[in-house]
């Protein structure tokens, strides 16, 4: 059986991990799966583990300082060259990349974890930097080089293809399974709101919490799951105002399993961001949903705003106006989620997991 060996320098707690495992559950039943990283920080069960093969580094201090991390997982590479292999790389491009420039023989797939700089930003990043930041123009310019690079947006799919004219880009969305247990939103007097991901500047939950807290017309109690660099700056903000409405949860392990029931709104508020796999996860249990216009795949999975509410980003009267009028209409926000749930069908196996695998397969003709 032939190897597919997955380059993963570091493992974080965010949307990548999510698509990671779930290509870990599909591919490991149809490939001798190898998993380069520098850490263990994932929790998969152990079924699946005695599927795969985990190549890691077990020096802890090595860990912590990320260009000597990245480089041990680049000579690690080498042990496994072969033609009949091939190397998934899922972060920190630039290593395997160069892997490639000297071994033309090496089969070398690319999945972009970064969102493209699409339109001009206050800062432009030369080398990526971790998988919700930017892309590097660095590492953009250096994709030439591998045999595919997977784009999960048609936007940036489209833009690198009129940019950088590569021949080797394939448009392959994120898998999002349709849940079965999904129950019917109801309007209700006191509205549960949720922000779920990284704590993190670009994802901006802090925005999520400032604005929601100046809505007085509408009561509301206000979830926040994940953590990150954010966290203490969020339960300051939460002391300052005393509201006993606002309930920060911390890292959830499959925070809409457990959740579902209870969110009758999520919030997106990233300032960039990829697909983004939460937003997909939401609408799978048919969660109406508010998003930030042209963010990733927002307007994709929402349809423009026929399929959920969609605002301005970064505006925050603009924000808690359309959130405002989500709950205000909520039976429109409920029927709005039914679509986004339908809508999730370009997002299903075949058209995903399987459309991967056979450009894994086209490699080894």
């Amino acid at each position: 059986m032939n190897k597919l060996v997955f380059f993963y320098p570091k493992i974080e707690d965010d949307g990548l991990k999510k698509t990671f495992i779930t290509y870990l559950k599909f591919f490991s039943e149809k490939y001798d799966v190898v998993l380069i990283t520098g850490n263990l920080n994932f929790r998969i069960s152990k079924k699946l583990l005695n599927k795969i093969k985990i190549d890691y580094i077990k020096n802890s201090y090595i860990n912590k300082i990320k260009l000597i991390n990245n480089l041990f997982c680049f000579f690690k590479m080498f042990k496994y060259f072969n033609k009949k292999n091939i190397f998934f790389s899922l972060d920190k491009h630039f290593y395997p990349l160069v892997v490639k420039f000297f071994n033309q023989n090496l089969n070398l797939v690319l999945r972009i974890p970064n969102p493209i700089l699409t339109k001009k930003v206050s800062k432009n990043y030369f080398f990526s930097n971790y998988a919700g930041n930017y892309m590097g123009k660095f590492d953009l310019n250096f994709l030439k080089f591998a045999d595919k690079v997977i784009v999960y947006s048609k936007q940036n799919f489209d833009f690198i293809r009129k940019k950088y004219q590569f021949k080797n880009l394939v448009l392959i969305r994120n898998f999002f399974e349709k849940k079965r247990e999904v129950n019917n939103k109801k309007i209700k007097k006191i509205y549960n709101i949720f922000f779920i991901g990284r704590l993190e500047n670009n994802k901006d939950p802090f925005f999520f919490l400032n604005s929601l807290i100046k809505i007085k017309n509408l009561n509301l109690n206000l979830h926040i799951v994940g953590d990150g660099s954010e966290k203490e700056r969020l339960l300051k903000l939460k002391t300052s105002h005393y509201k006993k409405n606002i309930k920060i949860h911390g890292h959830v392990n499959d925070p809409f399993k457990k959740f579902y029931k209870n969110i009758d709104l999520f919030c997106l508020t990233s300032k960039y961001d990829g697909t983004p796999n939460v937003l997909g996860e939401a609408i799978s249990y048919k969660i109406p949903c508010v998003a930030p216009r042209s963010v990733g795949s927002v307007n994709e999975l929402l349809g423009n705003g026929k399929f959920g509410n969609i605002y301005k980003p970064e505006d925050e009267k603009n924000f808690t106006n359309v959130v405002i009028k989500a709950l205000k209409n909520y039976k429109s926000s409920v029927l709005k989620a039914k679509l986004a749930y339908d809508n999730l069908e370009i997002y299903n196996k075949d058209n995903t997991l399987e459309k991967l695998n056979q450009t894994l397969i086209s490699l080894l003709r």
